[in-house]
């Protein structure tokens, strides 16, 4: 039988996945199943999860992001730096 999980920790697994953990660890680290966690992914794609409707449409991609992010060992801080360099550059 399957727990319900409060839209707090929904919201947490949400932003888990969106900053690039592997569903298997965000499993274990909420102790929910690795199907709660798909669903709680399917929700934040679909636009179903009101607080990130914005990333409906770009949730793949920053979940993408995110993860060769954490591979590479960069923090998100300096890759936010990089892109402003690349964009002056630019310009």
């Amino acid at each position: 039988m399957s727990r319900i999980i409060s839209p707090q920790t929904r919201l947490q697994i949400a932003a888990a996945i969106l900053s690039g953990e592997s569903f298997d660890r965000i499993a274990a680290q909420f102790e929910v199943g690795k199907g709660t966690v798909v669903t709680v992914y399917d929700e934040v794609r679909s636009g179903v999860l009101p607080e990130l409707e914005d990333f409906a449409d770009c949730a793949e991609e920053v979940k993408e992001l995110a993860s060769r992010l954490k591979k590479s060992e960069i923090p998100i801080s300096r890759a936010v730096l990089g892109y402003e360099a690349f964009l002056k550059l630019a310009a």
